[in-house]
């Protein structure tokens, strides 16, 4: 099962990530990574294998950033190799991109992609968002996002970064669950998460919402939607919290019966 957790804020979003990637742990995983937004450019690392070889691997990073994106994935599409671990780009690099579904016209899509032009860099299925938003953007994001969603069939829980919107993460889902919260006292932060196990330590003084069939733009301040094809979002933090606490214990009893 893949895991995403996205983070913008005032805080150093590496550690973020990486924290909210290790809560998830427990779901399983084959390889993991994370974007951030540096100096006009996303930068991404990505690394098969545990999370405590991104944590190396970015440890001593000389990157300052408040917003970015993690992943943790289970192989589908691709083998379990650092080119086809999340998150992903277009062809110029702006965009970083990381899923969790799967896209079940992809192969039709990554077709249509190279005939006009993009280059493909892994085996995935999720690639294949980046460069469709990479071909609808004009400008807007949640825009490109919509005419991006209009075309995929399957399940997909999305989070977008764009060079062009910095400090902004654009999430949308379709039958694959994402939370997303808001932080607020002396350092607000806006934060997403495919389990609210990720970022329920913070969100606690704040809110967190079960994310239903639209967009969300998250910003350092807060959170706008946007309605694609139905918009409302439930949930309440501290029953989800209890839920998350219990998933979690679960899923690491499991791992101590494999081991």
């Amino acid at each position: 099962m893949c895991g995403i957790v996205g983070y913008t804020g005032f805080s150093q979003a590496k550690n973020v990530l990486i924290d909210g990637l290790k809560r998830l742990e427990y779901r399983g995983y084959d390889s993991a990574g994370i974007a951030v937004e540096t100096n006009d450019k996303i930068s991404i690392v990505r690394r098969v294998g545990k999370v405590e070889e991104l944590a190396k691997a970015v440890e001593d990073w000389d990157v300052t950033s408040t917003c970015g994106i993690g992943h943790t994935r289970w192989a589908t599409h691709g083998r379990p190799t650092e080119p086809n671990a999340h998150p992903h780009s277009d062809c110029s690099g702006k965009i970083a991109v990381v899923h969790n579904g799967i896209i079940e016209n992809f192969v039709q899509l990554r077709d249509l992609l190279e005939s006009e032009g993009h280059v493909f860099k892994s085996e995935t299925d999720t690639e294949i968002v980046a460069h469709l938003i990479e071909k609808y953007y004009d400008g807007d994001l949640i825009d490109a996002l919509a005419h991006t969603t209009e075309v995929l069939q399957g399940a997909y829980g999305l989070a977008v970064m764009h060079v062009d919107h910095p400090g902004e993460i654009a999430v949308t889902r379709k039958d694959s669950p994402i939370v997303v919260g808001l932080s607020e006292g002396d350092e607000p932060a806006a934060l997403v998460a495919s389990d609210i196990v990720a970022i329920m330590d913070f969100t606690r003084a704040g809110r967190a919402r079960r994310a239903r069939d639209h967009a969300h733009r998250l910003g350092r301040r807060g959170r706008r939607a946007r309605r694609f094809s139905g918009l409302h979002a439930q949930g309440d933090l501290r029953a989800a919290a209890c839920r998350a606490r219990y998933h979690q214990r679960r899923g690491q009893e499991r791992l101590r019966a494999l081991r």
